[in-house]
């Protein structure tokens, strides 16, 4: 029982909403035929418009055919007159005017066909005043309104083809569009700016501070190595047999030197770098030193102004 309570209250809103609609479908159409009778037929195809789009009903697209022959939209109006004879009953008397007055109207359309150039780009689009035109458009004649038309073609990469057409009343016209040239802005990588000196002193000093405690590592790990080769040679005889202490030093000088090679590579490469960097950028003098006092190491770094 609730259930169908609350659908007949559903019911009776939409009704409510679509009578509101309705009324005000109906004062607009009013005004529409108000501004058709003073001769403001653009105050009257909005009025119309609007009317039709809050309740769609055959009179009022008659009028908009009316108001948008006046306006000399040719195509629009033909559209139109076109959509009241097929929505009309064929025993409606609105009927035979309606087709009488869009096959009037069909000798006065211009017809426009489009195509799209040989080898466009792979996703080209094409557009004829903002609305796309798809591929079963291109390459007929379409009826468009009397005047000037914008025809674009959009694809990847490429600048947009743009270009305008006038036509009369009863033209013909074919018109070959294409994609403009290649994008070449798009299409590279944006340009870097330039390094600031602050910049290229930063980075300077990071290189330096990064090669730093790279040679420092290397250092003290070859240190440590020192370290290990002395126990090795209390525990290891000629022979290289060594005991449990022995065999653990070996292993481990064995990765200590690995790392002591690699620290000491990369604090090279990044003290050369950073002191080419600061080298290089004027105004500015930079030291380099690095320390160790047996338990730590590090890099002490002074700059000059």
């Amino acid at each position: 029982m609730l259930r169908l309570r609350l659908l007949l209250a559903s019911m009776l809103l939409s009704s409510a909403a679509l009578a509101g609609d309705a009324a005000s479908a109906e004062a607009l159409f009013v005004q529409g035929r108000a501004a058709a009778d003073r001769g403001d037929h653009a105050t009257a195809c909005a009025k119309f418009a609007e009317s039709n789009r809050l309740d769609p009903a055959p009179g009022t697209v008659f009028n908009l055919g009316d108001c948008s022959e006046k306006l000399g939209k040719l195509a629009t109006a033909w559209q139109y007159f076109r959509e009241v004879a097929q929505r009309l009953p064929a025993s409606d008397e609105r009927v035979p005017i309606a087709v009488a007055r869009a096959a009037k109207l069909e000798r006065r359309v211009p017809k426009l066909t489009v195509k799209l150039a040989a080898g466009a780009p792979a996703g080209a689009v094409v557009t004829r005043d903002g609305n796309e035109l798809g591929a079963a458009s291109l390459g007929v004649a379409l009826p468009v309104d009397p005047g000037e038309h914008a025809l674009e073609v959009r694809a990847p990469g490429h600048a947009t083809g743009t270009v305008k057409v006038t036509l009369a009343e009863g033209a013909a016209r074919t018109v070959d569009v294409a994609a403009g040239p290649p994008d070449t802005a798009a299409a590279s990588s944006p340009e870097q700016p330039p390094v600031s000196k602050s910049g290229k002193r930063t980075a300077g000093w990071v290189a330096l501070g990064a090669g730093g405690v790279a040679f420092t590592v290397g250092a003290v790990a070859g240190l440590m190595v020192l370290g290990k080769k002395s126990t090795v040679d209390d525990n290891c005889d000629a022979d290289k047999r060594c005991n449990q202490k022995g065999a653990d030093a070996a292993a481990s000088g064995r990765t200590l030197g690995t790392v002591s090679g690699v620290g000491l590579a990369l604090g090279a490469v990044g003290l050369g770098l950073g002191g080419y960097l600061l080298a290089t950028t004027p105004k500015r003098e930079a030291a380099v030193a690095p320390w160790f006092d047996g338990k730590s190491g590090g890099l002490s770094l002074a700059r000059r102004f």
